[in-house]
């Protein structure tokens, strides 16, 4: 279980610093959209902590649909290669 747990909190990252990339939101913005001060966002991006229930559903609502679809593709295939690794 700590495997999926740590590559969630990696994928999470990614998409959280590609998101606020991609729209060139500033790090205080982002942190107003996710309902938390600009330190915790700092420790989301940084890998610090991972992301809170919460935390999660904000992020999820200022995504587009298609940006949802494919963080959820992206974890499917990150379920399927931890699965492949407890296999072998």
């Amino acid at each position: 279980m700590r495997a999926y747990k740590e590559a969630l909190q990696q994928l999470l990252k990614n998409k959280l610093l590609n998101f606020r990339a991609d729209h060139e939101y500033s790090q205080e913005h982002i942190a107003e959209l996710l309902h938390i001060s600009p330190r915790a966002l700092f420790d989301l991006e940084s890998g610090k902590y991972g992301f809170f229930a919460l935390t999660l559903m904000f992020f999820l609502s200022v995504m587009k649909e298609s940006e949802v679809e494919t963080l959820l593709t992206d974890f499917r295939s990150l379920v399927d290669a931890e699965n492949e690794k407890t296999v072998n």
